[in-house]
């Protein structure tokens, strides 16, 4: 059926012709102010700031406006973080199959500028967008990111790394614990870990940079908000062979048929002293820490885990997430990556060591890394049959932590990342929390031995106790899940709806919606999925599970016809 607002605004003909003029104007103009924005290399400025203030007092909570305001570099950071990526004008499209980059770096230039050199060589990198996550400021990192002409490249800087804050947290503050016993003997502030040690800034930089960085690539650019394939990730200090990226994305394509319970594609294995088999087989294994991705539904299912990762006493993300996060998936979290690696970590200096101060260690970053023929050209091949990995060495679940992360304002600043773009649904939520907005929950349920689906679904106002139900059977279908939030979808339309969240305890379901070209097998279902969504202009599917959809699962079996 028609759009009747549409109609209505074809027969303005007045109001469509100024609408034109706007349009062009506006085209006009932003052409002429991105050119010269993205070609010259940008300077803080404190023009704007109060327009900025105001919007993070919309954007950010309570706890991070206040951290933010204290420091006149955090405030500077936010916005930088806004710029749009260099090289529009040397590059200004990204390939459709675009897997994007992001390179995690501190402050050891002698590595980074082994890690850009190696970009540049990389086949393809023009192709795609590299996203560069600083943890604060640092000049010489800034000026060899200033440097890369070879493919788009975004900056974002942590405005909350504790190397910008002097003097109050995330930095040192002059009431800090600092000694063992000191929060007995004194009025100290801080919380010790599970050794006795209290927090060392530079040591947790680490973790809160990996978190926030993970929390703001995929839901708080512009640049990633709708990408929908995988995201690489990489370190200051690996090395990548020509075919890193050509690799990576043979990898994301076959992964859905070759391994379709891995979470990930890696580019190296997950020990980071090995070149690979050699073989001529794909490898499933535990998930590595060397160029490691995935995509957003795997994002989702990390993000749920918040808690997990921002509790867990230890100061490395990569353990944290090896320790507790992935343990609490349900089942082991395989990557899929080729018999050769295509990535190399050089590093002798861990990233807390950082240079430059006495006792740190030193390294002049010269690196001798070999690189074949085999490593210049796509050396993954479709007909390669997949090795499975199993009872691997390293971390596992019962793991105590390292520690270093026990203090409670580091654990709040942790739970404060994982909600600074998600004002509506928080990591850890229970449904009786979801009525801060409009909440559909629904759910398909069937028993094996029958031919009918039960479908329900169950919504909730917000600032209201009144709510509405629905529910029907129909023939069982491949995806009764899917089939119900599309009847669901077509209800809140009829009912003029369009501002929903919806709501499912079926991980799988978000997933399916999220990446539709994943499971071919439902394209039918995901053409109806898609004609419903347009009604939808800032669609959401949240996934919750517990105790919380115990409910409303039963109700919708109560649907089903023996």
């Amino acid at each position: 059926m028609a759009n009747p607002w549409k109609k209505q605004r074809l027969k303005d003909t007045a109001l469509c012709r100024v609408g034109i003029l706007f349009a062009v104007t506006v085209s006009i103009v932003l052409m002429l102010v991105s050119v010269p924005r993205t070609a010259s290399n940008r300077r803080f400025s404190d023009s704007g700031f109060d327009d900025l203030d105001k919007d993070l007092g919309v954007n950010l909570n309570a706890s991070l406006l206040r951290v933010a305001r204290e420091n006149r570099m955090s405030l500077r950071l936010h916005k930088r973080n806004l710029l749009p990526p260099r090289n529009l004008d040397l590059y200004p499209n990204l390939a459709k199959d675009h897997v994007v980059i992001v390179l995690y770096v501190h402050n050891r230039a002698q590595y980074f500028r082994v890690t850009v050199d190696s970009l540049s060589k990389v086949k393809g990198i023009s192709e795609t967008l590299l996203i560069v996550s600083h943890d604060g400021y640092f000049d010489e990192m800034n000026k060899i990111v200033e440097s890369i002409e070879f493919c788009q490249v975004k900056q974002i800087f942590s405005p909350y790394s504790p190397h910008i804050f002097q003097g109050s947290f995330p930095g040192v503050t002059s009431n800090d614990c600092k000694n063992k016993g000191d929060e007995a003997k004194t009025h100290c502030e801080g919380n010790p870990d599970q050794y006795g040690n209290h927090r060392s800034p530079k040591i947790v930089s680490l973790k809160h940079h990996w978190w926030w960085m993970m929390n703001t690539v995929w839901d708080g650019l512009e640049e990633t908000n709708d990408h929908e394939g995988h995201i690489l990730f990489i370190e200051e200090d690996h090395f990548l062979f020509p075919n890193a990226y050509r690799n990576i994305q043979t990898l994301t394509r076959l992964k859905p048929a070759k391994c379709p319970d891995c979470f990930a594609a890696n580019l190296a294995p997950s020990d980071v002293k090995s070149r690979g088999e050699g073989l001529e087989f794909l490898v499933a294994e535990r998930m590595g820490n060397v160029g490691y991705s995935f995509n957003r539904s795997v994002w989702e299912n990390i993000h749920q885990k918040a808690r997990e990762f921002c509790f867990f006493d230890d100061y490395n993300w990569d353990i944290t997430m090896w320790a507790t996060v992935f343990p609490s998936f349900g089942s082991p979290v395989y990557t899929l990556r080729g018999p050769r690696t295509s990535a190399v970590h050089f590093g002798k200096c861990g990233l807390h060591q950082g240079r430059g101060e006495e006792g740190d260690c030193i390294d002049n970053g010269v690196v001798n890394i070999e690189v074949k023929e085999t490593d210049k050209v796509v050396n993954i091949k479709e007909e390669w049959g997949v090795r499975v990995l199993k009872h691997q060495a390293g971390y596992k679940a019962g793991f105590k932590g390292w520690g270093g992360w026990g203090d409670k304002r580091d654990q709040r600043l942790c739970l404060d990342f994982a909600t600074m773009y998600r004002s509506t649904i928080s990591p850890d939520t229970n449904w009786q929390s979801l009525e801060y907005t409009r909440v559909c929950f629904v759910d398909g349920a069937w028993k094996e031995q029958n031919v009918f689906t039960g479908q329900g679904w169950y919504c909730r106002a917000r600032d209201s106790e009144d709510v509405m139900m629905g529910a029907m059977n129909l023939r069982r279908s491949m995806s009764p899940e899917c089939e119900a939030l599309i009847w669901t979808m077509e209800c809140m339309k009829t009912l003029h709806f369009s501002e929903v969240i919806f709501v499912t305890y079926y991980s799988q379901l978000v997933k399916m919606v999220s990446f539709p070209e994943e499971k071919p097998v439902f394209a039918t279902h995901m053409e109806e999925f898609c004609r419903s969504k347009t009604f939808f202009p800032n669609f959401k599917i949240r996934h919750i599970g517990g105790q919380a959809c115990t409910w409303y699962k039963e109700f919708s079996f109560s649907y089903v016809i023996d």
